[in-house]
């Protein structure tokens, strides 16, 4: 079982990359319902929905990985391994960030007012979830010692407090704050059920009806987001935000129900898929931090072309065409950079080693 459940983590986090990075190319569509049509709009719009799933599989990875590891150290150790392999990447991309929105125009601010306060503030929008894994590092410790001691009872009575905050925050206005505190006990969240869930084992066929459940999740979301969209003239972040009941439940129904999917089985018998899937997993905080960078050069045409999600006059073929030449120019740069020593320091993270 546990081998089977590394593979499951390898295929869950290559899928989470992807993930994101369509969200970013759908960004656009959001606010063209008008261009494209009721029905092309709401079938992006729900795959805007599923890609919101994308961060918190990553966290609940992270919380599977972290809060459920074994390894004897103490939390300066552990801060210590941790933050010297992510820091200076996303330093490094943080400083980049700001020299392209200034040069685009997408913040009114300057390059040196973004670089001043960015201690408060990412210097681009992908990059707020940087943040958050740096406050899940510094509570790691004391909750991996919460979750030693703690019954699956006790873990669950917290994450059912966290999941009515969640509603809370979507039924009340004004409930929930932006601020760092409740953005990490939001998000924090995750990182729990990630752990929880990794204790829980569900028949394949149970596996199936939590997909059902996902999927119901997402088409009531899709509809209340457009209802509410259509009556504020604007897309309501309440059904599209990462801390959406409905999406929390189906992002841990994803979870659950693919951590019970034989995928030891499969990809033993296919060792390429296999090694394919662990570098795929590998590249995913490469691909993070970079492929932003990538879908602003292309909406710009920096390369000589541009390509958006509207390139070919419908999504149809811009979303595709666009996130797959994103992806494949995120790994190729990726690849570049580690064979370049001092920028591999600055700039990436080795595929031989993985963030949780």
């Amino acid at each position: 079982m546990k081998s089977e459940r590394a593979h499951y983590i390898d295929v869950v986090r290559a899928c989470a990359s992807p993930l994101v990075v369509l969200s970013h190319v759908c960004i656009p569509l959001w606010f063209a319902i008008g261009q494209v049509g009721f029905p092309t709009w709401e079938l992006f719009s729900l795959a805007s929905l599923v890609t919101k799933t994308g961060v918190p599989l990553f966290l609940m990875i992270s919380g599977k990985l972290l809060l459920g590891s074994s390894r004897a150290e103490s939390a300066v150790t552990f801060l210590k391994r941790r933050l010297s392999k992510i820091l200076l990447p996303f330093l490094s991309w943080s400083v980049i960030y700001a020299f392209v929105f200034a040069h685009v125009g997408a913040e009114s601010e300057p390059a040196w007012w973004a670089l001043k306060n960015m201690y408060w503030r990412e210097t681009a929008f992908h990059l707020w979830f940087m943040y958050v894994i740096l406050g899940v590092y510094l509570v790691t410790p004391p909750l991996r010692i919460f979750v030693r001691h703690a019954s699956l009872r006790d873990i669950g009575y917290v994450l059912a407090l966290w999941y009515a905050s969640l509603v809370l925050g979507f039924v009340f206005d004004g409930w929930s704050s932006v601020g760092p505190a409740s953005r990490l006990v939001g998000f924090g969240g995750y990182f729990l059920l990630g752990h929880f869930l990794d204790k829980i084992h569900v028949s394949r066929r149970t596996a199936t009806g939590l997909g059902l459940v996902a999927v119901a999740a997402f088409a009531v979301s899709a509809v209340g987001g457009y209802h509410a969209t259509i009556k504020g003239d604007a897309p309501d972040g309440n059904y599209y935000g990462h801390l959406a009941p409905l999406l929390a439940l189906a992002a841990g129904c994803l979870f659950l129900g693919a951590k019970s999917l034989p995928f030891g089985e499969i990809l033993a018998a296919r060792p390429r898929l296999s090694r394919f899937m662990r570098w795929l997993s590998a590249e995913s905080y490469n691909v993070y931090l970079m492929h932003l960078a990538f879908v602003i050069a292309f909406a710009n045409g920096w390369f000589g072309f541009t390509l958006t999600a509207m390139t070919g006059g419908t999504p149809f073929i811009g979303v595709p065409l666009t996130l797959g030449t994103v992806l494949l120019s995120s790994w190729a740069l990726s690849t570049l950079i580690q064979k370049i020593p001092f920028l591999s320091r600055c700039l990436v993270l080795p595929v031989a080693v993985n963030p949780a």
